[in-house]
């Protein structure tokens, strides 16, 4: 496909060449130049500032007192959190009953007689134990495939009837 560049009027051909942004079509030179300028214009703001040439701590408050003032003009990152695909946290031991674990271990307390509230704690202790057993593995530095056999032999346990 061939489109046009909005700043230089000119025609490119292909999508690897353009870049879109902010609704413009823009060739890869135009795009250069405009992101050149754009750091120019704020390494001489930063300059005016003052804040090129303090510490790093003092950096991030003078960004964090810029963003209480204007929030939308500057975004102050961090680290992100790692997640799943089906958006929970991935817990920092690696070894934790999933939520379909849970809830065949929960269904099986429901057909053995309990109430729904007495299956849910019962489910929550079982979980909590079961962290602690990885816990504990760990801390008498076990291999990672030694804690793994552990934990789905105990989690076999818990599923015979």
């Amino acid at each position: 496909m061939i489109y046009n560049c909005t700043e230089c009027e000119k025609a490119v051909n292909g999508l690897g060449r353009i870049k879109r942004i902010n609704g413009h079509w823009l060739c890869f030179q135009c795009y250069k130049e405009r992101r050149l300028k754009r750091r120019k214009e704020l390494h001489d703001q930063l300059k005016r500032e003052g804040v090129i040439g303090l510490n790093p701590h003092e950096k991030h408050e003078i960004c964090l007192k810029r963003l209480k003032e204007h929030p939308k003009e500057l975004k102050v990152r961090g680290a992100k959190k790692r997640i799943t695909g089906n958006g929970k946290r991935i817990s920092t031991l690696g070894m934790y009953l999933t939520q379909v674990e849970k809830q065949v271990l929960f269904k099986k307390y429901i057909k053995q007689g309990y109430d729904n509230m007495e299956a849910k704690k019962k489910v929550e202790n079982i979980s909590r134990e079961m962290s602690d057993l990885v816990k504990n593995l760990r801390s008498k530095n076990k291999s990672q495939k030694e804690i793994n056999i552990v934990f789905k032999e105990e989690f076999a346990k818990l599923l015979e009837w």
